[in-house]
């Protein structure tokens, strides 16, 4: 079937409910994205002719880790406050991705059909950066994106083994408003 999915709620559960509704399930998915300019249905198969430009900036900390923190800018720049968390909280990460759309903000996913091929870009990159760097650890994904792209970003995840999501402490003051709130590992399935 198709479902329309109404997410108004944190990235990180938006990001498992697409975890959870792994591909392998065949039902397909349209969003009510909110934005600035109210609430649009973004659907997966959508038309867009924008391609998706990351730009992706490797960031290597004064010290070993075997694990890689993701940092994803799309509405927002994530890496500044992405780093003070990692720097002050994350020993076992030697090593952050920054992953970055060249015009942040609240249009820079346009639809469904751009949303979906970010993320598969995004997965493409965090595979092809982990391998090169030669890490095998867990991932710390940090983001500021729509939800609809949540959703994708945690339908394609699975192969990226064990990882942890972060949330930003809207209310919090100075660097590294992060907080974790969830991990995820593949055996983790819907019965």
């Amino acid at each position: 079937g198709r479902y329309r999915l109404h997410l108004p709620t944190l990235g990180s559960a938006a990001f498992a409910a697409g975890y959870l509704a792994e591909p392998k399930l065949g039902a397909g998915f349209e969003f009510v994205q909110g934005g600035i300019s109210g609430s649009k249905v973004w659907a997966c198969d959508s038309v867009n002719g924008d391609g998706v430009n990351w730009a992706d900036e490797v960031v290597k900390l004064n010290r070993n880790g075997d694990e890689l923190a993701v940092a994803i800018s799309v509405t927002h720049s994530t890496l500044s406050d992405a780093n003070a968390f990692v720097e002050a909280q994350l020993s076992a990460v030697g090593t952050v991705l920054h992953l970055s759309l060249p015009n942040t903000g609240q249009d820079a996913i346009k639809n469904g059909g751009h949303a979906i091929r970010a993320a598969n870009e995004v997965m493409k990159l965090i595979s092809e950066r982990r391998h090169a760097l030669g890490l095998s650890g867990q991932i710390h994904l940090f983001w500021s994106a729509p939800n609809a792209f949540a959703f994708m970003l945690g339908q394609l995840a699975r192969p990226l083994g064990l990882v942890t999501l972060y949330e930003f402490n809207f209310e919090g003051a100075g660097y590294g408003r992060y907080a974790p709130s969830l991990s995820l590992s593949p055996t983790v399935r819907l019965n």
